[in-house]
């Protein structure tokens, strides 16, 4: 039952399957997004748990299905490498170690992507995600820190053609935690790192020319993060270095 269950994970063929099933889930769940984006784009503000309380079956029926189908293919994806792993070690003595390395890339290729999967469902179900109004003296407080807005401004253009259209906005901030108190600016496109959080300044709303825009500014503290940027930069390295291996060899090389 168990080496049935095991080939049955690690067929190629689930592997296609499950692609297929992954593209029509997301095809369906653009058009629910696109009817409803009030409620799906609260997804980039609360973790699913959170989203759930306030939306039944009816409008996250797709989303549970795409998070099976990814934990399918996660587990499909572990199969098929660790089957691979298993079979090249058993020939790792007939390689020397560079061909050996080439040859075990795409394997390790698969593990990074599996660590970015891993990544992405900490942070759906992890992080922690505050929002507040811009204004002078606004505070936030965070599990141990805390935010302060201590003045806010923007800047226009002057030339004629984008007279008194919106250039930047920025927010100073006094941001105070047991081991370090700092005061640090944030502007619209530019967010700030602080003690494992993000800072990001958005603008919330239409605004009159010349006019100070509505600004929010998001605070996030996103544990899954850090293994999405390895899992990617560990992939990059990896594409960047195999493929022009494939390419010499094939060549003659």
């Amino acid at each position: 039952m168990g080496k049935s269950m095991w080939r049955f994970l690690g067929s190629v063929n689930l592997t296609v399957w499950l692609l297929l099933a992954i593209a029509v889930n997301l095809a369906i769940g653009s058009r629910y997004a696109k009817s409803l984006p009030a409620v799906y784009g609260q997804l980039n503000y609360l973790r699913f748990q959170e989203w759930l309380t306030g939306n039944g079956l009816d409008a996250s029926w797709w989303v549970w299905s795409l998070f099976l189908l990814l934990l399918l293919f996660g587990a499909n994806t572990a199969a098929c490498t660790a089957d691979r792993l298993i079979e090249l070690l058993r020939i790792r003595r007939d390689y020397s170690l560079g061909d050996f390395a080439v040859i075990l890339a795409p394997s390790v290729m698969h593990l990074c992507f599996l660590v970015i999967i891993l990544g992405h469902a900490v942070s759906q179900f992890s992080a922690d995600i505050r929002r507040m109004p811009v204004s002078s003296g606004a505070k936030l407080s965070l599990a141990s820190a805390e935010v302060t807005v201590l003045d806010s401004r923007c800047s226009y253009y002057t030339e004629a053609a984008l007279a008194g259209q919106l250039r930047e906005c920025g927010v100073t901030l006094s941001l105070s935690s047991p081991s370090s108190a700092v005061t640090r600016t944030v502007s619209v496109l530019h967010p700030l790192s602080w003690e494992g959080y993000t800072l990001t300044l958005t603008i919330a709303g239409k605004h009159a020319a010349n006019e100070a825009p509505a600004m929010k500014l998001i605070v996030k503290k996103d544990p899954g993060l850090p293994l999405i940027l390895v899992g990617n930069a560990l992939l990059c390295l990896l594409m960047l270095w195999y493929f022009p291996c494939i390419f010499r060899t094939r060549n003659g090389g």
